[in-house]
Order: C-alpha cells, then structure tokens, then sequence
C-alpha cells in the first residue's frame, strides 16, 4: 500500500506545528495593527514571536536541539550550519530580537511602544523570515 505524497511523518507534523504558531503570530501581528487605535507594542512582539517559531521549526526540521531563547540572531546562527542562506537574516534577527521584550512592560515615564515605521520594519523582517522558512522547507509540511 502507498502512501499519500502529502502525507507526514509525526517529526513532519511536528515542524508543521511550529509554521501554524508562526503564521497565526503573523496574522496576530497584523491584526493587532490594523485596530484603530493599532495596539503597536503586542504586534511587535507577535513579529519577533512569528520569526522565532518559524526559526525553530527549521532548526526541528533539520534534527538539531531546540534552543529556548528569545535570541533570533543565535537561532539564525545555529541554522547557518545547515541552511547557509539563514546567514542573509541575520540583520532581520538582530532588529526583531529586543520585540520579544523591549515593548512588553511598562517603560515606567511614558507610553512605551513602538512607532508605526518600527512596526512595519518588524513586520517586513519577520515575514521574511517566515517566508524563508517556507521557501526552504518540503511543500507538504508547510502550513
């Protein structure tokens, strides 16, 4: 018997998962900042958390050990080893990296969110990344 060319392995499925949370951060994101008034500093975050779930789905992809950091650059790092064009975000890494937490908390002076062309440079960097992740991985695990 023969099995469907879509059909996933459980280690498949797995990373698969990881591009689902990565896209719903994105669609959150995008969402967050479409409101009137946009809620900035909760969308930056969804960018760095859209960059970093699909970074780790690829790290699982190739078997290599899940790192529990909030770090993109360290992420995009340890994919270089096996994906040498993840070096090419490695700017997009290190502009996404402080949304994971520079926005989240009180700033204790003022409003601490960021401006709207901060957001949309997040938001740029962190759906390449997605859609790097997508490029490169089989196009029956993508979500």
């Amino acid at each position: 018997m023969t099995t469907p060319s879509n059909a996933r392995t459980p280690h498949e499925e797995a990373v698969r998962e990881w591009l689902v949370k990565a896209d719903n951060d994105a669609r959150s994101a995008k969402a967050l900042a479409a409101l009137s008034p946009p809620i900035l500093d909760t969308a930056g975050y969804h960018c760095q958390q859209a960059a970093e779930k699909a970074l780790k789905g690829l790290i699982l992809f190739h078997h290599l050990p899940l790192l529990k950091t909030h770090d993109l650059t360290l992420l995009v790092q340890t994919l270089s080893s096996v994906e040498p064009q993840a070096a090419f975000h490695v700017p997009a890494a290190q502009y996404l990296t402080p949304f994971a937490t520079l926005f989240r908390y009180p700033a204790g002076g003022g409003v601490n969110d960021p401006t709207p062309s901060e957001f949309a440079q997040a938001y740029h960097y962190a759906m390449d990344i997605v859609q790097f992740v997508h490029a490169v991985l089989p196009v029956h695990i993508r979500p």
